[in-house]
């Protein structure tokens, strides 16, 4: 699966074929730091997805550190959206 496929799949713009094809379309969103790079939505469901079990985080990141880069990633969109840089 591509970055592009999973990322759709999440989203819901590419129809899954399973329940599991979800959990492996964020798994590898997740490892990848994909999840965390993206818009702020996607950082928040990955973190929820690893505090409930269904997915793990990328090793050697902490779930405290991971939180951290989703409120930084939305401070800079909140602050791009706001015309500043």
């Amino acid at each position: 699966m591509t970055d592009f496929e999973a990322t759709g799949i999440a989203e819901g713009f590419i129809e899954a074929d399973s329940e599991e094809q979800v959990i492996e379309a964020w798994q590898q969103l997740i490892d990848s730091g994909l999840a965390f790079r993206l818009q702020g939505w996607f950082g928040r469901q990955a973190l929820d997805l690893i505090a409930a079990g269904v997915c793990t985080a990328p090793a050697g990141a902490s779930r405290s550190h991971l939180r951290r880069q989703v409120r930084g990633r939305e401070a800079l969109d909140c602050r791009n959206r706001n015309g500043h840089d």
